[in-house]
């Protein structure tokens, strides 16, 4: 599909002239090009034009579609783009019934504020959609009439993705312009859009947050939960504690693992229930993991894991511990040199 504004130019009496089409021309196109008034083919029929009048590589063809900016365009196309009004009466039937969403699209995205509201006008909802709603708002400031009508969209297309791009991207929303979109990820059950929206969105209130946070704790998933844990350091310890729980209570060692290495707010009592998650599954391995990754451990947190290792008898854990754990106490050493003594 050609782009808005198209024209082709010919010669009349030596002087180059643009064929361009407007709506006026709309009801007496052929009824083939009805559906694509917009582009070169629909100017040749109307013309009567079996090929383009200029040799194509001189750019018998033109288009241009940044049509708020004048200057590329000829002095009688130039004329017609002077003024909002001016542009709605030559074409704005034309741009109502005919600009698709990737033509809506890049008006919402590189225009000038003027010709984002007036596009939105003429096409109304027949093109308007969530996703285009979330363009315009992310490339508009609040001022943009259309605001409350783009928001409304979001909301009921019901999709938590959509609402979360749309909390993430656009920092400028104001506290009642998120509570409808965070309705629509809680509505929803997007526990994915929860976790990503308090990760990526950091002005969000306690109250925002509480609601989001049920929605991640309801589907006892241990990596968003973790996620949450890492990528939102602002979380309240009251907020910490169902999050923390959900891992526990699945009982997910990396999950344990990772929110100690990298959640360092953690308090003494979140940290022990999570060291306890790793210390249940008697694993050498993430014992010794854990105590060379997360060197802020205290004497107390690691005799837990050295016990691990020390009932595994797994001289190989032992004596990476030894040798990665610089921290390690002399008593700690001392049973971990026993047992790979043992070994041998």
């Amino acid at each position: 599909m050609c782009e808005f504004i198209s024209w082709i130019p010919t010669i009349v009496d030596g002087k180059e002239v643009p064929l361009f089409l407007t709506d006026k021309e709309l009801p007496k196109l052929p009824s083939h090009h009805d559906n694509d008034p917009l582009g070169h083919s629909a100017i040749r029929a109307f013309y009567g034009l079996t090929q383009p009048t200029l040799d194509l590589r001189s750019g018998g063809e033109r288009e241009d579609q940044n049509f708020w900016v004048l200057e590329q365009y000829p002095e009688e196309i130039r004329s017609l783009l002077t003024d909002e009004k001016t542009i709605r009466k030559t074409w704005g039937k034309m741009i109502g019934a005919h600009f698709g969403s990737s033509e809506v699209e890049y008006v919402l995205r590189y225009a000038a504020t003027w010709a984002k509201a007036m596009v939105l006008d003429l096409v109304g909802r027949r093109t308007t959609n969530s996703k285009t709603a979330h363009v315009a708002l992310k490339n508009t400031d609040t001022t943009f009439r259309w605001r409350k009508r783009l928001i409304g969209m979001i909301v009921e297309a019901k999709n938590g993705s959509q609402a979360h791009d749309t909390l993430c991207y656009v920092p400028s929303l104001t506290e009642d312009e998120r509570a409808p979109l965070i309705g629509v990820i809680v509505e929803t059950k997007a526990a994915e859009s929860a976790r990503d929206t308090l990760c990526y969105v950091p002005s969000l209130t306690e109250d925002e947050r509480a609601p989001l946070i049920g929605v991640i704790v309801e589907t006892k998933n241990p990596r968003w939960a973790e996620d949450t844990l890492r990528y939102t350091p602002s979380l309240t310890e009251n907020e910490r504690a169902p999050l923390i729980g959900v891992i526990v209570e699945t009982k997910k060692r990396s999950r344990a693992h990772d929110t100690l290495r990298h959640t360092p707010s953690l308090t003494e009592g979140e940290r022990a229930s999570l060291i306890g998650v790793i210390v249940a599954e008697k694993d050498a391995g993430w014992a010794y993991s854990t105590l060379r990754y997360i060197p802020s451990l205290t004497e107390g947190e690691r005799a837990p894991l050295i016990g691990v290792i020390v009932a595994a008898k797994d001289a190989g854990w032992a004596k990476d511990t030894l040798h990665e754990v610089p921290s390690l106490t002399e008593g700690e050493r001392t049973r971990l040199e026993a047992v790979t003594k043992s070994a041998t």
